[in-house]
């Protein structure tokens, strides 16, 4: 089903200008802004991933971390900070630092957090915590599909300051019924 889904997403460009051939009038027409554009989307991608290879190469640095939760509340504040940076960034130039923090922002997140469930499962549990925890993957596409059907109304920039503005409620919610995270250490 899932392969079926994927097929039936690619084709569908392709069915639509098979069906109706006055679409294909609509298409921009390749030239040199197909290899401008190429450039510019690489280098905000390698943003990101030179942000997730810093954000990785400065946990493992850090050796064994024991406030693992003050460490997962500043990824957090500093995904915040910089998506909303990133909302009202109107230059290439500052969009790639912006993006690169925001990778290591996300990369802390993720890894601490994964590493943080995973020591306190016991070892017989491990493969079902990380399981049910995982189930947080399966929810993305419902966040992707609420922020496309924002972005498309509201534009991007409203988009991801909303976002911003629901990862704010989450934060002070879950900090306010879990005081205790910023002094969580790691057994």
């Amino acid at each position: 089903a899932v392969f079926a889904a994927l097929g039936i997403g690619m084709a569908t460009p392709y069915l639509a200008v098979a069906v109706a051939p006055g679409l294909a009038t609509r298409l921009p027409h390749p030239g040199k802004w197909m290899v401008t554009m190429k450039r510019v989307l690489g280098l905000l991608l390698a943003a990101i991933g030179a942000g997730a290879a810093i954000g990785s190469l400065g946990l493992a640095s850090l050796g064994d971390i024991h406030r693992t939760g003050r460490l997962i509340i500043g990824s957090l504040v500093l995904v915040g900070v910089a998506m909303a940076v990133f909302s009202q960034v109107g230059s290439y130039a500052l969009a790639l630092p912006t993006l690169l923090m925001l990778s290591v922002g996300i990369g802390g997140f993720w890894t601490t957090t994964t590493a943080t469930v995973q020591s306190m499962a016991s070892e017989e549990y491990r493969g079902r915590v990380a399981g049910l925890y995982m189930l947080t993957w399966g929810v993305l596409p419902a966040g992707s599909l609420l922020a496309g059907g924002l972005a498309d109304r509201l534009g991007p920039e409203q988009a991801t300051l909303i976002a911003v503005g629901g990862l704010a409620i989450v934060f002070v919610a879950v900090a306010l019924r879990f005081r205790r995270i910023w002094w969580f250490e790691r057994p």
